[in-house]
């Protein structure tokens, strides 16, 4: 885990710290409202290691994978992050897949509104975790586990700005569901889960991002290989989806995607075709409509905002 600090004057960013992330391809970074807790989701390889081990005297090959880790790390008065407060080890177990569900896969982890609890998506063994974290503590409490219909691999959340719903992509399935929670407990129970393509396409798929817009109305999911972004009005009564349209990114892979902090403009990052794509929102429709602004960004995954 590396720190940087950005210069006020022209954004550029400069190394001025390094921490363990406690687990092996750390693949997602999330950061509490006040700026002084980040989690991290640790992927782990694919691939397992080999060591030797005997059993009644038989030499065999024994095959160790990857723990799956969420960490969660202090951040120090002057900015940078501190040594890892604490770390939750995922269930060592499988699922459907042979390749990519051999073991935990950890994608995501996303602090709720209330900074209260902390959801991670397990990809690897279709598991959904919350654990409670109370207001400035650094520890991951009560951890619980949601198990999910096998094979599907929630990857990425998205919580609801100010209602009890969180909206997880479905990577294997190319699917968007959402779930009740309660920040209390940490409790979370399935809604609805809805298609990001449409159901006449049978190329490969991988849906990867998904964001609530900041209105709350509106959940948007990008799918790898239809090339889109699935667009669902959210009713606050109950959390469900409706789908509003599926709107092609412009490119290729479509990754990584988010909403400038006012909502007005949505960025598409094609890894595929090695550019971002930008997009004005409706507020009132949830609708995308390309700008005709693209910037060539090598192989885009990942857009954040920062104020400065």
């Amino acid at each position: 885990m590396l720190t940087f600090a950005i210069s006020p004057s022209d954004g550029s960013i400069a190394h001025v710290g390094t921490q363990p992330s406690m687990g092996v391809w750390p693949a997602y970074i999330s950061i509490d409202k006040t700026g002084s807790r980040v989690a991290v989701a640790n992927h782990g390889n694919y691939d397992p290691s080999v060591r030797i081990v005997k059993k009644n005297g038989v030499p065999e090959i024994e095959k160790v994978w990857d723990d799956g880790t969420v960490s969660l790390l202090p951040v120090k008065a002057d900015g940078i992050l501190d040594r890892p407060s604490d770390v939750a080890i995922l269930e060592r177990t499988t699922s459907v897949d042979k390749v990519t569900q051999r073991s935990a896969h950890a994608h995501s982890v996303n602090w709720d509104p209330s900074q209260r609890m902390v959801l991670a998506c397990d990809k690897g063994c279709d598991r959904v975790y919350t654990y409670r974290v109370a207001n400035g503590s650094q520890k991951l409490a009560d951890g619980k586990v949601l198990k999910t219909e096998p094979g599907i691999a929630p990857r990425h959340s998205s919580f609801h700005p100010t209602l009890p719903y969180v909206y997880v992509v479905n990577e294997r399935q190319s699917s968007l569901s959402c779930y009740r929670y309660d920040a209390s407990t940490a409790d979370i129970s399935l809604v609805q889960t809805m298609p990001t393509i449409p159901a006449d396409y049978t190329m490969n798929n991988s849906p990867a991002d998904v964001h609530v817009h900041p209105n709350g109305r509106f959940v948007y999911s990008s799918n790898r290989g239809h090339n889109s972004i699935a667009i669902f009005r959210i009713d606050e009564a109950s959390g469900r989806m409706t789908l509003v349209e599926i709107v092609s990114t412009q490119g290729a892979t479509p990754r990584g995607f988010n909403f400038e902090p006012g909502g007005r403009f949505l960025f598409a990052g094609n890894q595929g075709t090695g550019n971002v794509v930008t997009f004005t929102v409706d507020g009132e429709t949830g609708k995308l409509t390309p700008t005709g602004a693209k910037a060539e960004v090598p192989r885009p995954v990942c857009i954040q905002f920062a104020s400065i």
